[in-house]
């Protein structure tokens, strides 16, 4: 019986920094991902503008 709770309470202790460094990692894949969207839109953008340039040349 007692046994048991104790393994409990270590499991217990254990889980917040097993979550913390899930939470971490999803935060550094997370910054990567705004990276990579950031990079994304800005190459977008610059398309759009030379679509805007080209249309207007024709225009």
């Amino acid at each position: 019986m007692y046994q048991s709770t104790s393994t409990v309470a270590s499991d217990n202790s254990e889980l917040p920094l097993a979550q913390k460094n899930r939470f971490c990692s999803h935060w550094k894949q997370l910054d990567e991902l705004q990276l990579i969207v950031n990079i994304y839109m800005k190459v977008l953008q610059m398309f759009l503008t030379l679509c805007q340039f080209v249309v207007l040349q024709f225009l």
